[in-house]
């Protein structure tokens, strides 16, 4: 069951992803385009090279779009995994391996997934904002790591936590363990890249952040 949990997020993500850009991959690249000519100096520029530039450009948008679909599959699984995945993750694992940790309820479910709402509306302004830097070759690979580093502190780090920890737990135990965190996301963000493992790896994400910070938890409270 819990193999199940891991998967689901990510397979329902991948099928709505792709079904969106089979579907309208085109239009979205065009209008892609014509934002980049609405640029004074870009759009000068585009219309003065002809259009076998523009066409190599079209199909450097839908390049764009495919390479971002990566963090987008990604955030939504996440928020898949965040708003009804954790729940069964945090019960198996936090009944099992920290039993004796008193749970203070200090969030929600209905807390996660206000958290995990807001995490990907930032994201998607975010992924807007830096959208013109995703045509530099290798900057869209960096960038996508990085977004995803930010979403898994943001996202796992209050569902890690939301059973066991109190208010002031909840919000000053990520706080110390910032760096740590970061380099969690990291090391899972990396692992995003590898296939067939990268279907696991939002839900792999959720179960290390439960384990890193239950374990902080419970050394927090022995006094540790």
């Amino acid at each position: 069951m819990i193999l199940w949990h891991m998967l689901w997020p990510t397979l329902l993500s991948v099928a709505l992803w792709l079904t969106l850009l089979l579907s309208f991959g085109a239009t979205l690249a065009g209008w892609l385009l014509h934002g980049l000519e609405a640029w004074p100096w870009l759009g000068r520029w585009i219309l003065d090279a002809g259009a076998d530039t523009r066409h190599m450009l079209l199909l450097a948008a839908q390049f764009v779009l495919w390479l971002m679909a990566l963090p987008l599959i990604y955030v939504t699984a996440a928020f898949l995994v965040s708003a009804f995945a954790i729940g069964f993750m945090l019960e198996h694992v936090g009944g099992r391996e920290y039993g004796e940790l008193v749970r203070r309820q200090g969030g929600s479910m209905r807390g996660s997934v206000l958290n995990s709402m807001a995490t990907l509306l930032l994201f998607l302004v975010l992924l807007a904002i830096t959208l013109p830097l995703w045509f530099l070759p290798g900057l869209g690979i960096l960038l996508s790591l990085l977004l995803v580093v930010w979403l898994n502190k943001r996202c796992y780090a209050y569902d890690a936590l939301m059973l066991h920890a109190d208010t002031v737990e909840l919000l000053e135990l990520p706080r110390r363990h910032r760096g740590s965190l970061w380099l969690l996301g990291l090391g899972c963000g990396v692992l995003g890249f590898v296939p067939i493992l990268n279907l696991l790896v939002p839900a792999l994400t959720g179960l290390a952040y439960v384990h890193y910070l239950l374990e902080a938890l419970r050394i927090e409270r022995r006094g540790g």
